[in-house]
């Protein structure tokens, strides 16, 4: 039988963990965890990304043929953003002009969908808009890089075509809200 050796006043056996090297430890790993965790939940680095946006040009994408019979086209969403967006004050323009305006943006609009054997159709709705960026070359080139975007998903059956509507509802709400903070000192 072991004999417990804090019967005659001596410390205890070490069992490997000194509570002396634990508090360092411990402040160690803080102190080189903490700063990526401020990053990790500090803000992106971007700002004021829709402010001075003045013209959009709508496209609406990906919107299936077998919805048409349901009044779901790529017309009619495109006409249904573009009123919303003019109601807010933006001009919506056609590509070609967003093209030769270098303050023109495009507001992307796609309506995933894939249908299931019963019938449903599991949808995305994605909200995104692309700015210019100029390359400054001598022909006034630029490429389009995606500086706001918001989706949201569902289900729904061909002829419940008014949840797209309520997803780009919501999503429209969310970028003219966006905006409109963005833009309030014009």
């Amino acid at each position: 039988m072991q004999q417990s050796s804090t019967a005659h006043g001596q410390a205890p056996a070490s069992t490997g963990r000194n509570p002396r090297h634990f508090v360092p430890r411990i402040a160690l790993l803080f102190a080189v965890l903490l700063p990526s965790f401020t990053w990790a939940v500090g803000p992106v680095f971007s700002h004021m990304t829709l402010n001075g946006i003045t013209a959009l040009a709508v496209s609406v994408e990906d919107v299936v043929p077998e919805l048409a019979p349901y009044g779901m086209t790529a017309e009619k969403l495109g006409a249904t953003v573009a009123s919303r967006l003019e109601s807010a004050g933006l001009s919506v323009v056609n590509t070609a002009e967003a093209l030769q305006n270098p303050r023109a943006e495009l507001l992307r609009v796609r309506i995933i969908t894939n249908r299931n054997a019963q019938g449903f159709y599991h949808l995305s709705v994605k909200l995104e808009l692309r700015k210019k960026i100029p390359l400054g070359n001598p022909a006034g080139g630029f490429i389009s890089q995606a500086i706001w975007s918001s989706a949201e998903n569902g289900v729904m059956l061909a002829n419940e075509t008014e949840k797209i509507d309520a997803l780009l509802t919501t999503q429209l709400n969310g970028f003219l809200a966006d905006f409109a903070v963005q833009n309030a000192a014009q």
